[in-house]
């Protein structure tokens, strides 16, 4: 292909998606539009993939570029696909997606009729966990063009990349940044600085949620990421769409909140939400938004602050117990032997005075334990179906806590005072999960193996 102005470049990112770029590929070469550029960027993948797209590549008549560079993140992928697009227009297609044929010539019509800055269209989700298809309808509207407040208030995906075709001038003063969540954390900043947004009302984008897909990777530490997204659009959005954003957010929060895969970051949802309190109270849409109203609810609940007690922040092994509890406050706490009762009695005082977990020098820490800060106490047993003393958790000024502090100012047998008030709340020494008196939680072993590893 000549180096000359073409109407539409395609941007793909692949990492080792062997499995899936032939398909998103024989989409893109269907595509009606003829003057199309297809720029592939591999991301250092480590199987086929590359193999696969030189294929491809070769038999293209010259439509399929490809460009290899070393993994750094789809973002940045992405944004080495912007330095070679020569189209008037830029879409962007996942590797493991695939779109209609006459998606992008549709798109183009469109934005050129009305001299749109971005164009949108509907989606087609297919989910390999549970073989459903669901049609999503972005906007409840005809097409032409739309309203970038509706859009935000009541448009589905407002924040994804990839159902979307862009005038190429937009890429001048905008880059995905090194986020996970790279579209969410930048794509409704750019929509809220753009003239016009126009829709066309068809599904072109097959959008496939699959194991191994961002989507859907709900355990590992990069979801963080998300919440860092949440900030940057609140704080970069165009301050006239402020209030819209705000009110998209907190329904994605809400969402979020009731999605049993995402429960490992439900508590971090919450937070999130009761750091933005006043934002919420003064946000117009959320008074009038019924439907929302959980939202107070939420407000109101207390969780175990984020604070984790440690015996040495120093070293290499917190670095990795703070993997993922990257977001809580770290105190260290004077070494000395965990079963010394005094030493015991510093750490369970920092507890009830701050909130929070200790968690013992031999101890790391290999999921997500928002889970756990919804009690007042949490304790594990340990294979002897006694009380794990290596990791313990609680609120601040805690009851349990005030009276164990107490116990152990007159006799220092930090075992047996913990063993006496379990069973005077009804605890059974059975190394079961339970919960006591509905504010003490203890959980079994295995629940401790799960999410707690010994060095």
């Amino acid at each position: 292909m000549n180096k000359n102005k073409v109407k539409v470049s395609v941007i793909v990112p692949a990492y080792n998606e062997e499995n899936h770029i032939g398909k998103c590929l024989d989409s893109l070469l269907k595509q009606s539009i003829t003057e199309m550029q297809i720029i592939v960027v591999d991301d250092g993948s480590t199987d086929y993939t590359y193999k696969i797209c030189e294929e491809y590549c070769a038999t293209s008549k010259g439509k399929i570029e490809i460009i290899k560079k070393k993994n750094e993140g789809l973002g940045f992928a992405r944004n080495t696909g912007l330095l070679y697009a020569r189209g008037e227009y830029i879409g962007f297609v996942d590797s493991d997606d695939w779109i209609d044929p006459d998606m992008y010539l549709q798109m183009y019509n469109n934005a050129k009729r009305y001299d749109s800055d971005i164009s949108v269209c509907d989606i087609c989700k297919y989910s390999a966990l549970d073989q459903q298809v669901e049609y999503l309808k972005v906007m409840d509207a005809d097409e032409g063009i739309i309203d970038i407040k509706d859009f935000f208030l009541k448009g589905k995906y407002p924040q994804v990349v990839w159902n979307k075709l862009y005038k190429a001038d937009l890429w001048k003063d905008y880059k995905f940044r090194n986020i996970y969540f790279e579209d969410l954390d930048l794509i409704m900043e750019i929509i809220s600085n753009i003239q016009t947004l126009s829709y066309v009302p068809k599904a072109f984008y097959y959008y496939y949620r699959h194991y191994g897909s961002i989507s859907v990777d709900y355990s590992g530490v990069k979801y963080f990421d998300k919440f860092i997204a949440y900030e940057n659009i609140i704080r970069r959005v165009k301050k006239s769409f402020q209030e819209e954003v705000i009110y998209w957010v907190v329904k994605n929060c809400l969402d979020c909140i009731n999605r049993k895969e995402l429960y490992a970051f439900e508590a971090n949802f919450i937070d999130f939400i009761k750091e933005k309190k006043e934002l919420i109270l003064n946000n117009s849409y959320l008074k009038k938004d019924t439907s929302l109203d959980s939202i107070y609810d939420i407000l109101r609940l207390e969780l175990i602050s984020k604070n984790i007690f440690v015996e040495d922040k120093k070293n290499s092994r917190n670095r990795k117990l703070k993997e993922y509890v990257r977001d809580f406050n770290f105190y260290q706490v004077k070494p000395m032997d965990v079963q010394n009762s005094s030493y015991v009695a510093v750490f369970l005082g920092e507890i009830y005075k701050k909130g929070g977990f200790f968690v013992n020098e031999n101890v790391i820490i290999q999921k997500p334990i928002g889970k756990f800060r919804f009690h007042e106490i949490i304790l594990f047993w340990n294979e002897d179906n006694q009380i794990c003393m290596d990791v313990i958790g609680g609120k601040e000024k805690s009851w349990f806590l005030q009276e164990l502090l107490l116990r152990l100012k007159q006799n220092f047998d930090i075992q047996g005072d913990i063993r006496r008030m379990l069973i005077e709340i009804g605890a059974v020494f059975n190394g079961k999960s339970q919960i006591l008196n509905e504010t003490v939680a203890i959980y079994d072993w295995s629940v401790f193996c799960e999410y707690f590893q010994y060095l």
